[in-house]
């Protein structure tokens, strides 16, 4: 099994799988092993961290606010995607889970609160990415879970401008590094990913 968390642009690879050819490894045997590991992506772009995800993922609750959130991955009837455009990078349409909300629901109402988009259907899981945060001072752990989709271009569309989009945009796969120049890492994990 293997996760990579995003912090900004720098990676933390967990995995339980041996690697010989990871460098900067890390094995885990408790808290401060990770604390050791997220220290080290100060000065390094990638540290792996070799262990029990279970565990690990248990002890990186404790060190930040935890939070849920679902997004899609859209496909029109013209085999183009759907990228929206926020704080001058491109992203996908998501947010987080509401109380009792299942990430298939969410994922759902995010696209159509942030993109206007009435008529989207959920096909199935395509990933789940992680990423870290701060708001207000306050380290957060974001788990997404993103769904592949699809809807027809042929229907109205609006940015959710309070959420700070300001653009949508339907783009083909040959457009595909054009985004990829301006994205965030865990987004290019959800373009990459089947």
């Amino acid at each position: 099994m293997r996760h990579s968390i995003f912090f900004e642009e720098k990676e933390l690879l967990v995995t339980d799988e041996e690697t010989p050819s990871e460098i900067n490894v890390i094995v885990y045997h408790e808290k401060k092993d990770i604390v050791q590991a997220i220290n080290h992506l100060k000065d390094l772009s990638k540290v792996t961290l070799y262990g029990g995800w279970n565990q690990i993922f248990a002890d990186l609750k404790t060190l930040y606010k935890y939070i849920e959130a679902a997004g899609g991955f859209i496909k029109n009837e013209n085999d183009e995607y759907l990228f929206i455009f926020r704080r001058g990078k491109w992203d996908l349409p998501k947010g987080k889970l509401e109380k009792g909300e299942t990430p298939e629901i969410a994922a759902i109402r995010e696209v159509q609160e942030e993109t206007g988009l009435q008529f989207v259907k959920e096909k199935a899981l395509r990933c789940t990415t992680w990423h870290t945060y701060d708001t207000y001072g306050e380290p957060v752990l974001k788990q997404t879970f993103w769904f592949n989709m699809e809807t027809s271009k042929n229907q109205p569309s609006k940015p959710q401008t309070e959420e700070d989009i300001t653009e949508l945009q339907w783009l083909p796969e040959s457009d595909f590094p054009k985004v990829l120049e301006n994205t965030f890492p865990s987004i290019a994990m959800v373009m990459k990913s089947n």
